[in-house]
């Protein structure tokens, strides 16, 4: 399956139907983190399908549920969420992202930790 990150159109091509945006490819399930689709982080943003894993942990497409726009939400795994050395790594880069801005870097516009979940950045 395939999503479009402006409008979150699901389907299987490439570029969304609706707008020409360029779509991701969507995975369901990880092994690493069951039941976690449809949750909510932060109270804020509701995860949807896994995009992809990393290093330090998995990013998740979803939506702010209050504003219904589409975000990319990124998780650490659970094995790094409870070392503090790797949760003031992870707070230290939400901190830098935040203030970079230019149209080929993504904007980080919240991060915080969510419970019984963990850190986040969206």
């Amino acid at each position: 399956m395939r999503i479009c990150p402006k409008c979150a159109q699901k389907g299987t091509e490439p570029f969304c139907g609706r707008d020409g945006t360029p779509t991701l490819r969507v995975v369901d399930y990880h092994p690493g983190t069951p039941g976690l689709v449809g949750k909510l982080v932060g109270d804020r943003y509701r995860l949807l399908s896994i995009l992809g894993e990393g290093g330090m942990g998995c990013v998740w497409f979803g939506e702010h549920i209050r504003l219904r726009q589409p975000v990319a939400i990124k998780l650490i795994h659970a094995s790094h969420s409870s070392d503090a050395q790797q949760r003031l790594r992870f707070e230290r880069e939400a901190l830098a992202m935040s203030r970079v801005q230019h149209q080929n870097i993504i904007r980080v516009y919240d991060f915080g930790f969510a419970e019984g979940i963990g850190p986040y950045l969206a």
